[in-house]
């Protein structure tokens, strides 16, 4: 017989009594302290290699008490990575398209928020693509959704290129500064087939495809994915 997991029932619960789940300051604190070491110590060693009972007494905590902020090992895992892309889409998204530096910005802020002063990923990046893979649909879901959303703002009308910056151990430093520092990205549109019924298509110039932020419209998916965009978002240090 199988059972709703744990984390969709907690999800299920807080969504009806939103109040019953708010926490003091205090427990605002501990939770916050418990998702950056967790962050820390999942990147050093890796998802499989850490129960809940281990995570809990390297924490100082009994299980119970670390039950009562994440349920299982998903929803710690999927809260790391949502508050990744949270905090990176905050910081792109603070930079409005009439900004003539819009895309040097957006650039350093994805750098600072993926990439080490040393080049390698940060913790929460590392994370994001190598262990997202290993949560369950109904938590893949939505963070795939938010990832799609980020490479939109990156890459404007061709995410399904820019979405690979988002799995930057596919691509090395100097790809990474390639793919944000080139001054257009050039991509031919796939061809269109034309109807009997209609007319022939005129032809038409090569095709540029533009940088993120030229002919952006007020109001974009940040707002209506309802992700808060606060400019002073930084990475929180483990």
């Amino acid at each position: 017989m199988t059972t709703t997991p744990d984390r969709i029932l907690r999800a299920k619960a807080q969504s009806r009594d939103p109040s019953h789940f708010a926490l003091t300051e205090r427990q605002r604190q501990r939770h916050e302290r418990v998702v950056a070491i967790s962050q820390y110590l999942i990147a050093e060693e890796g998802r499989h290699n850490i129960n809940f009972r281990g995570l809990a007494r390297a924490l100082r905590m009994t299980p119970a008490t670390l039950r009562f902020h994440f349920v299982d090992m998903e929803a710690l895992l999927a809260e790391i990575i949502r508050r990744h892309l949270r905090l990176l889409a905050a910081a792109l998204g603070t930079y409005e398209p009439t900004d003539p530096e819009r895309h040097q910005k957006r650039r350093a802020a994805y750098l600072a928020y993926t990439r080490t002063p040393l080049g390698g990923l940060t913790e929460a990046h590392l994370i994001l693509v190598r262990d997202r893979h290993t949560l369950p649909d109904d938590e893949r879901t939505s963070i795939d959704m938010m990832r799609q959303g980020l490479a939109e703002l990156l890459g404007g009308d061709i995410p399904e290129e820019t979405l690979l910056l988002l799995d930057a151990p596919f691509l090395d430093e100097a790809a990474i500064e390639a793919r944000l520092g080139a001054p257009r990205l050039q991509l031919a549109r796939p061809p269109t087939q034309v109807m009997q019924t209609q007319r022939p298509e005129q032809p038409q110039e090569p095709n540029a495809w533009t940088h993120p932020g030229e002919g952006e419209k007020p109001g974009n998916w940040i707002f209506s994915a309802g992700i808060p965009t606060n400019p002073r978002a930084r990475p929180v240090a483990a």
